[in-house]
């Protein structure tokens, strides 16, 4: 059963739609490769492949300083349908105010198609908190199941001192399965189909 309840009491709201995905619904989508516009290089080893090894201890960076234009891209292993993105922010030691700013964008074909959005949006001073928890530090941005092949993220704050984000982790979800399920109209016409040849 799914509850919807408004708990902000005033004018009430409408609810025009409401969908329900399972885990069977969606899968990780593989990350084959990376590209960024500027990084710190070996042997600090924050470099663009960092933000999908699965080590939460490693991490991207954009390099101080050098944040104008900044981007990194992450190229699936095919053209999906993407769900949500969840980017982990860097985990431990320092800087994860440095998060605020990050934008979340589906590319298709070299072509922007859509700007994720996120409702977990913390202050300066919550970011600084628990920063060494994985679960705090992530935030899911939803890309409304728009077809793409590449995750484009950039830091667009990087504020008056020029420091960009670390990213420790980004995980691709997708929607695997689409409208597999027939209309209650179409089902109904089966059934009633299956029992006239049955009489």
């Amino acid at each position: 059963m799914i509850h919807v309840i408004d708990t902000d009491s005033g004018l009430g709201y409408y609810l025009n739609e409401l969908k329900v995905f399972t885990e069977t619904d969606l899968s990780l989508v593989t990350i084959t490769s990376a590209a960024a516009k500027s990084w710190y290089q070996e042997p600090n080893g924050r470099k663009p492949d960092y933000a999908y090894d699965r080590d939460y201890t490693s991490f991207y960076s954009v390099k101080d300083g050098d944040t104008a234009g900044n981007f990194l891209k992450l190229s699936l292993e095919k053209e999906a349908v993407i769900h949500t993105v969840r980017v982990t922010n860097r985990i431990g030691h320092c800087c994860q105010e440095r998060f605020e700013g990050t934008e979340v964008k589906v590319y298709k074909d070299n072509t922007a198609v859509h700007t994720c959005s996120t409702d977990r949006i913390l202050s300066h001073e919550e970011l600084i908190k628990d920063i060494d928890s994985v679960s705090r530090q992530t935030f899911p941005y939803n890309c409304d199941n728009v077809k793409g092949d590449m995750i484009y993220l950039t830091d667009t704050d990087p504020g008056s001192w020029d420091l960009g984000h670390g990213i420790s982790e980004i995980y691709v979800i997708a929607l695997e399965r689409q409208n597999t399920k027939p209309k209650p109209q179409l089902l109904h016409e089966t059934l009633f189909n299956k029992m006239n040849k049955t009489c």
